[in-house]
């Protein structure tokens, strides 16, 4: 991929979506980047038609790109690359659509917009700042975070605000995930997917529009920040604490089982920070100083003693490949387990060896389309190599350009452009995966947190 010279973003990012036709658009307080058809980056031309702080962008899959900004609502049309304003005076923070609809979150409230005469009218009459939106296609609901307040509605109804219990939402709503018994689960807090501790774990009920804690242990996990949540293959979920130790919710009773160190003996740690259910039904738990624990035997009774070969204390990601082994991430090196194996290999970085790890402190494991397994760490991105062992290491150059922006990798994704990785401090990088070679992504907010593809 070709650096166009121009790459330098200006503001902080606020928004990275992909279009139909794998095209990466990227906005920025003041401007919108997109990619060409070889994959580089480079300043949309709005021809000063696009005001105001771009907030959000959503690619419709039908041709069209939606920009939301301070000033209002914009609609790109990618065939002849026109813009038309479709709203004035309005502030957009939020974009999500479904079919020909399309609903517009904005600090008055929410907003519908008919994408094929781009005619807008208001929704409902909320109270309060629209911040996030999301659409369950399944079950066509609409979900709408508000400052204070989460709402939800069947698509085409009225909007009707849920009935708050025992929880109230004082917080912005960062994670919403779905089960397969139509219940939907949401995290609040100052992070992204983490609840605070002051929320805990929210349920809300489909059926009756309503809010409420579990009837079991919704007291003692309200005092908690939850840490991971996973709704493995079965339609169990797991809940993860910090200092709270390990939930698992039964749906049909409509209350958590609550596993702590103090009575669960074999459970090395109540600060759970990664859980994993493999495709043997194992549940793998990792935990902050203490190691990793797997329970075996299905219905989350006993859990046995560490596994051997792992005598690291903080497990940082579980990770099962399409082969079916187990990786994990530790701050003391990256652990495997082959498929049908007992016993771990370890690889860790040697100072002498090039072709080792990077850093012994792996933070994400990611397996592209191609099953090639990358690994992002503290000091430097790796492509490990299946066969040999070994690793390409990707590293930081101040003198080249077409290097790694930062060593500190936070997240990673892959589309037809390429490999996107995200850094704590150099903000994003595509690689060319035929030259391996990096463009870099800086603006004044360099933390990325998360890459994902509309």
């Amino acid at each position: 991929m070709k650096n166009n010279g121009d790459n330098a973003f200006e503001g902080f990012i606020s928004s990275i979506v992909e279009d139909e036709n794998s095209r990466v658009w990227i906005s920025s307080s003041k401007e919108i980047y997109t990619t060409d058809d070889l994959a580089r980056v480079q300043k949309y031309d709005a021809k000063n038609l696009i005001d105001g702080s771009i907030n959000t962008l959503y690619a419709d899959g039908n041709g069209t790109v939606w920009a939301g900004t301070t000033t209002g609502l914009f609609k790109i049309n990618l065939s002849d690359r026109s813009i038309k304003r479709v709203s004035r005076s309005l502030i957009v923070n939020a974009i999500d659509g479904l079919g020909k609809s399309l609903y517009v979150g904005t600090s008055d409230g929410l907003y519908y917009c008919n994408q094929s005469d781009t005619t807008i009218m208001k929704l409902t009459e909320i109270g309060e700042k629209v911040t996030s939106l999301r659409i369950d296609p399944t079950y066509r609901s609409l979900w709408i975070g508000g400052e204070n307040h989460v709402w939800i509605t069947e698509l085409d109804s009225q909007i009707r605000q849920i009935k708050m219990k025992e929880f109230q939402v004082n917080a912005k709503v960062n994670c919403i995930i779905n089960d397969k018994s139509n219940n939907t689960w949401l995290g609040t807090g100052s992070n992204l997917g983490v609840s605070s501790s002051q929320n805990g774990l929210l349920k809300a009920n489909y059926s009756n529009g309503e809010f409420n804690g579990p009837q079991k242990a919704s007291l003692s996990m309200k005092d908690y920040n939850i840490l991971s949540i996973l709704v493995d293959r079965s339609n169990v979920l797991w809940v993860g604490t910090y200092a709270g130790g390990l939930y698992q919710f039964n749906n049909r009773r409509d209350q958590f089982r609550h596993f702590k160190k103090s009575t669960f003996k074999l459970l090395p740690s109540d600060i759970i920070t990664a859980i994993y259910k493999d495709r043997g039904g194992n549940l793998w738990v990792g935990t902050l100083n203490d190691g990793l624990c797997i329970e075996t035997d299905g219905n989350g009774s006993r859990f046995p003693i560490k596994p051997h070969g792992i005598s690291t204390g903080e497990v940082k990601v579980i990770f099962e490949d399409s082969y079916g082994d187990m990786w994990i991430g530790t701050k003391d090196g990256l652990y495997h387990r082959m498929a049908g194996a007992q016993n771990f290999s370890v690889y860790k970085n040697r100072q002498s060896d090039s072709s080792s790890l990077s850093s012994n402190v792996v933070r994400v494991i990611y397996e592209d389309s191609k099953n090639d397994l990358w690994i992002g760490t503290n000091d430097g991105l790796n492509k490990f190599n299946r066969k040999t062992g070994d690793f390409l290491r990707f590293i930081s150059d101040s003198k080249d350009s077409s290097s790694l922006s930062d060593n500190f990798i936070t997240c990673i994704a892959e589309n037809n452009a390429g490999m996107w990785i995200g850094t704590l401090g150099g903000g994003v990088n595509l690689l060319d995966k035929r030259t391996l070679k990096f463009c870099q992504f800086r603006y004044s907010t360099q933390n990325i947190q998360g890459i994902r593809g509309d």
